[in-house]
Formats: structure tokens, sequence, C-alpha cells
């Protein structure tokens, strides 16, 4: 008589493990890294994007850059004292406009030149390395924008848009 309820107590212990190890395989995070280049501001300037998927539409954006320029020697009017990193739409970046179209418009005054970004501060951590991490809500793996801000406290970055480093996911 006792082979019963020991045969039903495993049967539920495996039951129970086998549920448990389903959940956690279908809660496991998947990760995507790829590289963000200089534009014409820092040639040399490089970086590496790493985003973590932690839940649906929820992703864990960590940021490592070297080489960078101090942000006050940049041309640029203002004078920038910082970096940020700005998570955007990937489908949002587009390829640039051939010569012989018509320039891009310009966003009107006192909306966001990125609608949708969201920022991520960068610290210094040596001579010319920043870092930064933050966790973003996207419905897709965002594309990551590097701009020199007047601040590091900004919620839209100045006009004109001054990217130092870009970069997206699918691009090695």
């Amino acid at each position: 008589m006792t082979f019963v309820p020991r045969l039903f107590a495993l049967t539920g212990s495996i039951t129970l493990a086998a549920t448990c190890l389903t959940a956690s395989v279908s809660a496991a995070s998947t990760t995507t890294t790829f590289p963000l280049r200089g534009t014409k501001m820092a040639v040399r300037a490089h970086g590496i994007a790493s985003v973590v998927q932690t839940a649906p539409d929820d992703f864990k954006v960590s940021i490592t850059l070297s080489a960078m320029p101090v942000p006050s020697t940049l041309k640029t009017t203002p004078i920038r004292h910082a970096y940020v990193a700005w998570a955007i739409n990937a489908a949002m970046m587009k390829p640039p406009a051939k010569s012989g179209s018509k320039p891009p418009t310009h966003p009107a005054k006192g909306t966001s030149p990125l609608p949708g970004a969201v920022a991520i501060p960068l610290h210094a951590t040596g001579a010319g390395t920043y870092a930064g991490t933050a966790t973003v809500m996207m419905k897709h793996v965002p594309a990551i924008l590097v701009t020199a801000e007047v601040s590091a406290r900004v919620h839209t970055p100045a006009t004109p848009l001054w990217g130092v480093l870009i970069g997206k996911p699918g691009t090695m």
C-alpha cells in the first residue's frame, strides 16, 4: 500500500521539476552585441553595445566606449561637456540621403529630433573611455546613437544633432 503514495509523490516531483525547467528555459534572456563606430567627429572612437532582453519589451543596455575625445574639444556650438547614449528604434535609422535629394527637414521647435529615444548617461572610466548601463522598454532590440551634450541630465538630444558614435543590431 505504501507503493502507490510514493509513486504519486515521485510523479508529482518529476512534474514540478519539469515545469520549473520549462519556465526557466522560456525566461532565458537573449544577448545581442554589436559595435559602435565613430563618425567624422571622432573617427578613431569605437565602442561595444551589449543588449540583453530581460523580459518581453524590456532590454538592459550596457555600453563601453574607447578612444573618445574630451567632449569640450569637439567643434560644436554650444560647447558640449558630456556624452549621452540614446537607445532608439532601429527602424528609424535610414541610410544617408543621396546628394540630389531634398535636404532633411528639421524637427519643429521644442520637439525631439529622435522621438521615443531613451537617454543612457555615460560616465568617464578613464582617459578616453566611457561606460553606461540602463534598462529600456522597447518592442525590438534598440540601436544606439552616442551624442555630445551640454549636460548628462538631458531628456532630448540637443539640436543640431551631433552624433559621435552609431551602431545598430545586426552589424559587425
